[in-house]
């Protein structure tokens, strides 16, 4: 209120403290289009009050003159009138021309769309050398409610409204019209796997928007363009010492892979394949470490153990590492991948080590660029064998490079193990964004839960003897890790592989590994887990029906209990009855 005192004139608002609380209560619960109509009500109603009084001569036609009236608190001047509303005198005066054209409705906004900058990635092949070159072109996308069908109907409404006759293209003729005379014009495609909370206060806000609301969302969307910024920050400082990786797994891919997939395939489990990337931004190069599920799943020891793989030749060569991830618990964000960090920074591999999330929903980063191209390449290919889906890998993109882990007998090692023995776990690591390391603070980790708050320091290393773990010991533990084993193969599904799936797989490629028969230890191991299956479904078939019949006892014995009872109180009512009329015959009798 102070606001609109030193904007108005002051007396207008003296008194009224309780009237404009009121009054400022309800307009923060409105949205800018409800404000926007709110003025334009207003001032139509009071054009009309007193229209003869409000009226003066001048040079030129008649002035008309407004008393201005706020809603709950009464009669203000032009300057409160316009303060309270947030908004300016030049504004007022557009609305009330509006208003005297005879329109109270809000007018649309002429300027519809987001302006992109896409960045187009070209190569030309000039001497035998491959040159890339990027291209920014600046394009306008539609809200993807506009439809091609839409845009027709809208151009057939401006053409009956001119009042002028013209011959009027098909739709498809004009879609081929409006794709060729505007290029940088395009509809937003409908998003699926967008953010749950952005959804979830997006649909809040259809109805009635809350200034909680608005703060709530304000508040979400701010941490993940902070950290956004972050990155792009992290990314101009990479130089020979700074070292900026993005990390994370792809879509899984089932193998064999078909264009044209036959139909039994949809019943039938194919062969998982893991794809983990890697991607470098001082390089601008990304790395893939493709596996099958026979080799491994998707755990902190497969991480940690490709992210060694990938980081062991680059310690001698760059002294800090950042390293940005998804919010995936399971995979990225677990104490197990933290620690491995926190031991590089403890043995002196890196002198500081930043482990960073984008925030959950909004985590597009660079590996997901290598992964669409490969799920472009992989449309429009078959793939029957690991050899031919590390192929196509390569040849999706020329900054990619694949390795291949099912060649090596034990690919992943035991981290979890290992550095469970130098630290303990970090407490509430889930509402945490950064995590900062330092070879100076041996075991301490930095805690922030966005690039701007302060960091909570916590120091998790073990004690033995009341001795806390040493650099030597972090090296001897990090030199010293075992193999991790395969996972227990699955028989039944190898032979479901070999006699059902091998078929479909064309001759030349029968021969790899994945489609390789079972033993016949796993053959027996197969047949008795599906005879046991079997024995298991029969007697829980058995036991529901057992149980249902039992069911039907009981419910048929409840009815004949209850057609019992009442046939037990019709007879008592009819001894009753039959009791009583003798009595009433006699009294009759005595009179």
């Amino acid at each position: 209120m102070q606001k609109d005192r030193d904007s108005g004139c002051g007396k207008c608002l003296i008194g009224k403290a309780a009237e404009m609380e009121k009054f400022f209560i309800s307009l923060m619960n409105m949205s800018v289009g409800e404000r926007k109509t709110s003025i334009l009500t207003a001032l139509g109603v009071l054009s009309e009050c007193d229209a003869a009084a409000g009226q003066r001569q001048r040079g030129r036609g008649e002035r008309k003159r407004f008393e201005y009236y706020l809603p709950v608190v009464g009669n203000v001047c032009l300057q409160s009138f316009a303060a309270c509303y947030d908004t300016s005198t030049a504004s007022l005066t557009r609305y009330r021309k509006r208003v005297k054209d005879g329109f109270i409705f809000v007018q649309p906004h002429a300027k519809i769309g987001e302006v992109v900058p896409l960045r187009v990635r070209r190569q030309v092949k000039t001497n035998g050398k491959v040159i890339k070159k990027v291209v920014f072109h600046n394009h306008t996308l539609l809200p993807s409610y506009f439809t091609w069908e839409k845009l027709h109907e809208e151009m057939r409404l401006s053409v009956a409204a001119s009042m002028i006759r013209r011959v009027e293209p098909a739709e498809a003729t004009f879609r081929q019209i409006l794709q060729a005379n505007c290029p940088d014009i395009a509809i937003r495609s409908r998003r699926d796997n967008v953010c749950d909370q952005c959804a979830i206060y997006k649909n809040q806000m259809k109805g009635t928007t809350s200034a909680t609301d608005m703060e709530l969302y304000g508040k979400h969307t701010e941490e993940a363009r902070l950290m956004r910024a972050s990155y792009q920050a992290d990314k101009y400082s990479t130089s020979d010492e700074h070292l900026l990786l993005t990390m994370d797994f792809a879509q899984n891919i089932s193998l064999p892979h078909a264009i044209e997939t036959p139909s039994q395939w949809y019943f039938m489990s194919l062969i998982g394949v893991s794809i983990f990337g890697v991607h470098s931004a001082n390089k601008d190069r990304q790395t893939n470490f493709l596996y099958t599920e026979r080799r491994g799943g998707k755990g902190s020891n497969e991480v940690i153990s490709m992210l060694d793989r990938f980081l062991k030749p680059e310690t001698t060569t760059y002294s800090k590492l950042t390293v940005y991830a998804d919010n995936c618990g399971g995979q990225n964000k677990n104490n197990h991948v933290l620690k491995y960090f926190l031991l590089l920074a403890h043995a002196g591999l890196f002198d500081e080590v930043h482990y960073k999330f984008f925030v959950k929903g909004h985590t597009k980063n660079s590996c997901d660029r290598g992964f669409g191209l490969l799920k472009k390449k992989l449309a429009r290919n078959d793939c029957w064998s690991l050899e031919q889906l590390e192929e196509i890998l390569n040849a999706a993109s020329i900054d990619t490079e694949t390795e291949l882990l099912d060649k090596d007998d034990a690919p992943f090692s035991d981290f979890k193990g290992s550095i469970s023995e130098l630290y303990r776990n970090l407490p509430a690591i889930q509402k945490y964004q950064i995590f900062s390391m330092y070879h100076s603070k041996p075991g301490v980790v930095e805690c922030r839960q966005t690039p701007l708050s302060q960091p909570d320091v916590f120091d998790i290393r073990r004690s033995y003897d009341g001795v806390r773990v040493s650099s030597e010991r972090a090296q001897e533990i990090y030199t010293s890790t075992v193999a991790l084993p395969a996972p227990a193969p699955n028989p039944e599904k190898i032979q479901d592989i070999y006699k059902n799936i091998r078929p479909y797989v064309p001759e030349q490629y029968r021969n790899s590994s994945i489609y390789a028969p079972p033993t016949s230890a796993q053959s027996q191991a197969a047949q008795k887990i599906k005879k046991r299956r079997v024995t298991h479904r029969a007697g829980e078939k058995a036991k529901h029906a057992q149980t249902t019949a039992l069911s039907d006892l009981q419910a048929l014995s409840d009815l004949q209990a209850n057609a019992v009872w009442e046939m037990a109180a019709e007879l008592k009512e009819a001894r009753e009855r039959k009791r009583k009329k003798p009595a009433r015959k006699d009294e009759s009798d005595d009179e």
